[in-house]
């Protein structure tokens, strides 16, 4: 079953179906139990993950990542029927990105994926430590709505990530935690497909960060994405 957030009717676009920001279901076993035995054999010799702008915390905290080239192929056609129930539309593969695997420490700062291929989205979060602690995903949904999910091993949450703001902005606590990242988008430009791609956000393609305001955190925009300043308690 795939459980979702509350609709809303974009008042750009009102003669379109209602729209869901974010929904939450469950992998196939078998491929998760796939992606699994690939991490557990993979982490001991993992290597630090590229740089990735959004990903705060020290050197020993930076993200490993686990080589899965073949295995993410089949994940993205596996998986491709799930979006297209879940967004009501047909759907190209874009990326499987993964496995990338958080340290301890480590932490994502909201922010919003790249608008010409990150459309329907969802993590799938593989597997994490034993003495891990939970670590939700904040992401906001159309409404406004500021939602925190802790995701189980085989949870799947689906989410429109070039428009809902979204990341872990709290510290991870634990040795690691694994996550498969697949993206989709849309295959016609038909008036129907245009709300996924037309978003109500500020910000364009060219990703010019906008005057500041000394009053307010500064907007951070970087080649992938836009990342905002998210304050926790701890």
């Amino acid at each position: 079953m795939i459980y979702h957030s509350d609709p809303l009717r974009s008042p750009s676009l009102t003669n379109t179906p209602s729209l869901r920001s974010w929904g939450l279901t469950r992998a196939p076993p078998e491929l998760v139990e796939e992606l699994r035995n690939v991490l557990h054999a993979g982490l001991a010799t993992a290597k630090p993950e590229k740089e990735v702008d959004v990903i705060f915390g020290g050197e020993d905290s930076r993200p490993l990542f686990v080589q899965n080239g073949i295995l993410n192929g089949k994940a993205l056609e596996v998986l491709r029927p799930m979006h297209e129930e879940w967004a009501g539309v047909p759907l190209k593969g874009a990326t499987a990105y993964g496995l990338r695997a958080y340290r301890n420490s480590s932490s994502l700062q909201m922010h919003i994926d790249k608008s010409g291929t990150h459309i329907i989205s969802c993590i799938l979060h593989v597997d994490h430590s034993e003495d891990s602690e939970p670590w939700p995903i904040v992401i906001e949904d159309f409404q406004g709505n500021t939602n925190e999910v802790v995701l189980k091993s085989g949870d799947m949450l689906f989410y429109e990530s070039s428009k809902c703001i979204h990341g872990r902005p709290r510290n991870f606590t634990g040795s690691w935690y694994s996550s498969l990242f697949v993206h989709y988008h849309p295959t016609s430009k038909s008036p129907i497909i245009a709300r996924f791609t037309n978003s109500p956000s500020v910000f364009g393609d060219n990703m010019l960060s906008p005057p500041h305001d000394p009053g307010l955190w500064p907007l951070t925009c970087v080649p992938f994405c836009a990342h905002f300043p998210f304050s926790v308690a701890d």
